[in-house]
């Protein structure tokens, strides 16, 4: 029997439990509907879930432990890529190790290799890496700013982090110096003398790690941040690398998190959006004391990271003048599409009734024919005539 951890990185908690045969089990009082697992010197221990309340709720059936051991000791292999990773990243050694065990069973499924582990998120995924050893309360820190320290103890300057999956395989390719999660299953990756960037819970790179800063709420693109050399900041919006035209908008003086309440009869409809399958918000952006408009997007609600955002305004408005100005740009935006639209519609189609024009909105027909004579665009009378 030997004494161990268990705990709760989501939870901020932890209770005393010990290792019996393989097995994490945690002291309770003998219940009624379960034989206890273990019993010594009229103690009676249960796995986590049915001693501690914190267990229910964990993700796949595991939580993470801790205790003091030799390498490969709870190990089916001497070499685990764990300890493999650490090595090459890192090379510290440590007498504390953390892995993960089965709430239900107690049953050790992940061996306790490694410095840290976090509680795995919904699609399987945690965080592990190292712990950096600082104590910012003592005397050497206290003329340092709440703000730096935060900052310091958020990417744990020198200390290596990864991705692992509920196999205990490395899902993460790069050795990051600090890394936090956020939404969706996405996490924030720090790597050294570069920045921030992204990762999904794949470990695959949406964003390369270029930035002094990121954040994300959920939808829309991320919010970056770069620093100058006298410490001011500047903020944009940046959707995945993988879209096309991923830099929304740069050169922001307010970080964009005031979410804007458009005036619905400002709202301009595009017969192109389905409207019962995304999900929308607009936010504000601003250069000193001029205003623009961002819509983000959520192309499926089933789907977390379908999401991306739209400049629809620069910064370079009145904030009183933003609707009227938003209004305006759907406007010339649909002018632009319906004209294209009918530059490919042939007027005569065999077995359909109409010239084709009846698609377009009434209120912008006349905007949309004036538009193609001084842009030296025709309707096709036939389908022969449609350019190729």
């Amino acid at each position: 029997m030997k004494k161990c951890k268990i705990y709760s990185t989501a939870k901020n908690t932890e209770a005393e439990a010990v290792i019996v045969d393989g097995l994490v089990l945690l002291p309770a009082p003998r219940r009624a509907d379960i034989e206890p697992t273990h019993i010594s010197n009229g103690h009676c221990y249960y796995p986590p879930l049915y001693a501690a309340s914190f267990a229910e709720g964990m993700y796949f059936d595991l939580m993470p432990f801790s205790v003091e051991c030799e390498w490969g000791e709870y190990a089916d292999e001497d070499d685990s890529p764990v300890r493999g990773w650490f090595a090459f990243y890192s090379g510290d050694e440590y007498k504390v190790k953390c892995g993960y065990c089965d709430t239900k069973t107690g049953r050790i499924c992940i061996p306790p290799e490694m410095e840290h582990c976090e509680d795995f998120n919904k699609y399987g995924v945690a965080i592990f890496g190292g712990l950096a050893d600082f104590d910012y309360n003592s005397e050497f820190y206290k003329n340092y700013s709440d703000e730096l320290k935060d900052e310091w103890k958020r990417t744990r300057d020198g200390v290596y982090s990864g991705l692992m999956n509920t196999k205990g395989e490395i899902v993460s390719c790069r050795g990051y110096v600090g890394i936090e999660e956020s939404c969706h299953g996405v996490f924030f990756g720090y790597q050294t003398a570069d920045g921030w960037g992204v990762a999904d819970s794949e470990g695959g790179e949406l964003i390369e790690p270029l930035w002094d800063g990121i954040s994300w709420d959920g939808m829309g693109g991320f919010t970056v941040v770069n620093k100058a050399r006298d410490d001011s900041k500047t903020y944009g919006i940046k959707n995945g690398d993988n879209w096309h035209g991923n830099v929304v908008v740069s050169g922001l003086t307010k970080e964009p998190t005031t979410v804007y309440d458009f005036p619905p009869e400002k709202r301009r409809e595009n017969l192109s959006w389905d409207e019962n399958f995304y999900q929308e918000r607009f936010r504000l952006t601003q250069k000193g004391d001029r205003y623009g408009l961002v819509r983000d997007v959520l192309e499926n609600p089933d789907e977390p990271l379908y999401t991306y955002s739209e400049e629809i305004l620069e910064p370079i408005h009145l904030y009183e003048d933003i609707p009227d100005a938003a209004f305006q740009a759907w406007v010339e935006a649909q002018i632009f599409y319906y004209a294209r639209i009918m530059s490919r519609t042939p007027r005569n189609v065999p077995g359909r009734i109409g010239d084709g024009w009846n698609v377009v909105p009434d209120d912008i027909v006349d905007e949309v024919k004036k538009y193609m004579i001084s842009n030296d665009m025709k309707q096709p009378e036939t389908i022969d005539e449609m350019k190729p």
